[in-house]
């Protein structure tokens, strides 16, 4: 259950939906890359590819928490504008 049965199945889904050859293998390795990037590492093995990982809003983890990245680049918690410095 890793990043050939997954890189498979998304294949054999898109040749199932007559997509041509050529964009199923380019779309196939595309979700390959964003679910391995939105994986898990169990440890010092591979990434578990995160097969969902399309049905989280943007800007939440699994538990529905706000990402440390969305939450370093939000602009919402500068509550004066700019600050000065005195």
């Amino acid at each position: 259950m890793g990043a050939g049965d997954t890189l498979s199945a998304a294949m054999a889904a898109l040749l199932g939906a007559a997509a041509e050859l050529q964009a199923a293998v380019g779309e196939a390795l595309q979700f390959l890359d964003q679910s391995l990037d939105a994986g898990f590492r169990p440890g010092m093995g591979g990434v578990v590819p995160d097969r969902f990982f399309w049905a989280l809003p943007p800007g939440e983890d699994e538990d529905g928490e706000q990402t440390v990245e969305d939450a370093l680049s939000d602009d919402s918690t500068d509550v004066g504008g700019s600050r000065s410095v005195h």
